[in-house]
């Protein structure tokens, strides 16, 4: 007797979100394992919601996506149940799931007794989804959520991402390709307006779906800079592979980095050695017209790191093992306020090692300094890493994202940087 095709064969792999309580990640040390843990969590949402649902009066009448369709598919459980009378032909010709599995001789596929029923059921899809599927595949463009013949309409990030999971399943990209472009451009207006993590979320899913390289790296930089570890929000079930360790591992990494260049501020400023101790010594001219050395610039901006560092909950510098629970961003954050903070006043400095150091300027000639160029401080280089770096795909994202592409084709929406990557400020993304 011929297996179900469930049985044997296995989805491309989609990861659920470290954050959904009922995943364990630490045993995914596998693609495969990943993928289990997906279809898991996607079965126990689906769940949820049917529980939390009314039975559909008419749920044992079949929906009719094709009056001379040859196959009904049943999609759903419990109260969330609805029947599809489709094309499997068509089914399969768009989808290579779908052929594997109605002609490929497992149970799914058509019975010999002609005058048997041909009925398959997909108890862990959503009906919803699969039925826009369903429409999309059989050309009934009026029918179609997202149609856009009547001009551009308001679209749900999440209806976008919830269609794509089915899209992903089923392997048939290239049935969007034709709306794929002005997704992209209705979607790229999204972090101005509602930069929450859950949407930069539902966005790193549909620009890896679309294949569009450039956005997804914004927007993953964008989820490593400016949503904080420690952030509670409604996570998205299903994420491309290892999103959500790329995005700790990477947080940390970049943490790391900064809170290394706040000690080395630091033991800068605390000018024990003697090479150091001349270099931020300033030179200032009492009221006598005497010129005095002392290194009170550079204790000025000691005092302030220090005082700002633990206004964000920075100081003591936190060990290692503490670093997962800090953001980037509160780390930039902190220095963008210490450059506000301690500048002070200069005007009666003749030279100044610690403004020249830190500030790029000269601190001679009294006024605010002479011989300025604030972009060659310490700090002006720090933050301007922050304007510069951006995450990079991984060989296998990058692989992944190029092959949608080419299933889309001609049609593929042109991928292009993001204006602006890693500058949004989104502090909103810390909660939803």
């Amino acid at each position: 007797m011929p297996s179900s095709f469930f049985n044997t064969l296995a989805f491309r792999p989609a990861v659920p979100a470290a954050e959904d309580p009922n995943v364990d990640n630490s045993t995914a040390t596998s693609t495969a394992d990943v993928a289990s843990a997906a279809i898991a969590t996607r079965k126990r949402a689906l769940r949820r919601r049917a529980q939390s649902v009314a039975p559909h009066p008419n749920s044992h009448i079949p929906i009719v996506i094709d009056s001379r369709g040859d196959l009904l598919v049943q999609v759903g459980e419990e109260r969330l149940v609805r029947t599809f009378q489709v094309s499997a032909g068509t089914l399969a010709r768009h989808s290579g799931v779908f052929d594997a599995m109605l002609y490929g001789g497992f149970t799914e596929s058509k019975p010999d007794n002609a005058a048997q029923t041909w009925k398959i059921t997909l108890p862990d899809d959503d009906p919803d989804w699969m039925e826009q599927l369903f429409i999309l595949m059989h050309g009934k463009y009026q029918s179609w959520i997202f149609r856009t013949h009547s001009g551009p309409r308001v679209i749900e990030l999440e209806h976008i991402y919830d269609f794509l999971v089915v899209v992903d399943k089923y392997d048939c990209i290239a049935l969007v390709a034709p709306w794929a472009q002005f997704w992209c451009a209705w979607f790229d207006k999204v972090p101005a307006h509602t930069p929450t993590a859950t949407s930069l979320y539902y966005l790193a899913w549909i620009y890896y779906q679309l294949g569009q390289t450039a956005r997804y790296e914004h927007v993953v930089t964008e989820l490593i800079y400016s949503v904080h570890p420690e952030a509670t929000f409604k996570s998205p079930e299903v994420l491309p592979p290892f999103l959500n360790e790329i995005i700790c591992n990477t947080r940390t990494e970049v943490t790391i980095q900064l809170l290394d260049t706040a000690r080395f501020f630091i033991r800068q400023l605390t000018h024990e050695e003697k090479v150091i101790k001349d270099q931020f010594r300033t030179q200032r001219r009492d009221k006598d017209g005497q010129i005095h050395e002392d290194h009170a610039c550079a204790d000025r901006i000691l005092g302030t790191l220090i005082s700002v560092l633990a206004q964000h909950r920075l100081w003591p510098i936190p060990a290692a093992a503490d670093v997962v629970k800090v953001s980037p961003q509160s780390v930039y954050a902190a220095f963008e306020a210490v450059v506000a903070a301690a500048r002070g006043d200069h005007s009666q400095c003749v030279d100044c090692g610690a403004d020249r150091e830190f500030y790029g300027s000269g601190g001679g000639g009294g006024g605010d300094g002479g011989g300025q160029d604030p972009s060659q401080g310490w700090f002006a280089v720090v933050l301007k890493c922050r304007d510069s770096w951006k995450y990079t795909a991984s060989e296998a994202e990058y692989a992944f994202m190029f092959a949608q592409k080419e299933r889309m084709g001609s049609q593929a929406a042109k991928d292009k940087p993001l204006p602006g990557a890693a500058k949004t400020t989104t502090a909103s993304a810390k909660k939803n």
